[in-house]
């Protein structure tokens, strides 16, 4: 029944695009993936497919953020050691930043309008700010850090908000110049990974690796709610966006899941292309329908999450501040907690609904009309048969054991055992053959 479902849904998608002149809202989700060598993915919602971007100097890529005006994507490389830039348009490849030997390039966020990128480095325990125009980066933040995580930016309000999971985990703010530096959450945390913001609710996300849990705060730090807790869990990023959390979890590497910021159920979007997903960035592309057609073959199945935990063997415990390259697992805190039993993984809107059932509709209409003209085609064929043969009455009782019959292409009837000739060779033989004579009259058969 599912593969019904992609099916149809995929065609009336497709029909429906060739009629419509109006502008589609595409969610996109950019996902880093630590395989080996790294690389990011771009997940269309409205296609169910994803592909991989193409950027050749990646090597493992953690924090990514987008820049939609001029379709540049930007990335910490904690192999690398470096804060990159590459531009989607022509493939333009950037080092905004090399840092030194001990750098953990941790997490990062971009403000376009003001042109400035922000990323935090555990390897050096501090905040980094870089111009985009003239590319000069010093530390914005350097004192009292210990394992600076993530970041992000509330750029209309031009602040700061971030992660630590060192010695005294806590969730800070401050400004873009680094002044009004205050702590926001600073007590059950253990490991605080990704960090979003909800604007219109003005609400603070965060996720805990080693709590397992996915919680927010007002943005002074009040108002302290648990969205998610499961048992079996490592979360590692977070990222809101039209009412939704999307997040990662080192638990389930193959996986994107979701979740309204109003709680609930808990879907996923899995894909065998995927290998260990980390950093998580969403947008929305608006294109026009001719610009949003399927460029992957892969397709990404949306599933509802195991109402189980199966066990996992992933090391929990720090090996140190630092990642480890040859490692597969990252050792910094990744969210995790007990997620909350879902009836159905699969969020359809009606429109949406209505789109499917059409589309069904139409699949089996398209099957009915080939049935009926495969069976037209064979009825004319016998009809056609049925009018180019004569069968021979006047001689059954003869003896057959001359060749006069097979000279003009008769053929025995094995069922009935009448003489079947062409029609027209009787026609052409009458008046002119004296086998005609012999044979005598035919009849239609």
């Amino acid at each position: 029944m599912e593969g019904w479902t992609v099916m149809c849904g995929a065609f009336i998608a497709i029909f429906l695009s060739g009629f419509t002149s109006e502008a589609i809202d595409d969610t996109v989700i950019l996902v880093s993936d630590w395989s080996v060598p790294g690389k990011v993915q771009s997940v269309s919602m409205q296609h169910m497919n994803f592909s991989t971007l193409p950027i050749i100097n990646i090597s493992r890529p953690v924090a990514i953020d987008y820049d939609p005006e001029a379709h540049a994507l930007y990335w910490t490389d904690v192999f690398l050691k470096q804060i990159r830039q590459t531009s989607l348009h022509d493939g333009t490849d950037l080092v905004l930043v090399q840092l030194n030997e001990s750098a953990t390039p941790d997490g990062i966020t971009v403000d376009v309008t003001e042109r400035l990128v922000f990323y935090t480095d555990a390897g050096n325990d501090f905040i980094g700010k870089v111009d985009l125009d003239t590319l000069e980066s010093h530390a914005l933040i350097d004192t009292n850090l210990h394992e600076p995580r993530a970041i992000f930016a509330y750029t209309e309000k031009r602040q700061l908000y971030w992660t630590d999971w060192g010695a005294f985990p806590r969730i800070e703010t401050a400004t873009y110049d680094g002044s009004d530096r205050t702590t926001l959450v600073a007590t059950d945390l253990i490991w605080p990974n990704g960090i979003t913001l909800d604007k219109l609710n003005g609400r603070l996300y965060w996720c805990d690796a080693k709590r397992k849990v996915i919680e927010s705060v007002s943005l002074d730090g009040g108002s302290r709610r648990v969205l998610l807790s499961e048992t079996n869990a490592h979360y590692f990023d977070i990222f809101h966006h039209q009412g939704r959390l999307y997040f990662t979890d080192w638990h389930k590497k193959r996986s994107i899941l979701y979740i309204p910021v109003s709680g609930g159920n808990v879907s996923s979007l899995e894909s065998h292309g995927f290998s260990h997903l980390a950093g998580i960035h969403v947008i929305s592309n608006i294109s026009s329908p001719s610009a949003s057609s399927v460029t992957s073959s892969t397709q990404v199945t949306v599933v509802a999450p195991a109402t189980s935990d199966s066990h996992i063997d992933v090391d929990e415990e720090r090996s140190g501040s630092k990642y480890d390259a040859a490692q597969d697992e990252h050792m910094t805190p990744a969210v995790g907690a007990s997620r909350v039993e879902v009836e159905s993984g699969v969020h359809l809107s009606f429109v949406q609904t209505m789109f499917v059932a059409l589309g069904c509709v139409s699949v089996f209409l398209l099957m009915a009309v080939t049935f009926l003209a495969i069976f037209y085609l064979l009825r004319r064929r016998r009809e056609h048969r049925q009018e180019t043969y004569c069968y021979l009455d006047r001689q059954r009782e003869g003896p057959f054991t001359n060749n006069m019959y097979m000279e003009i292409g008769a053929s025995l009837e094995d069922n009935t055992g009448v003489y079947l000739v062409p029609c027209d060779e009787l026609k052409r033989g009458k008046g002119e053959d004296p086998i005609y004579d012999e044979i005598g009259d035919a009849k239609k058969y």
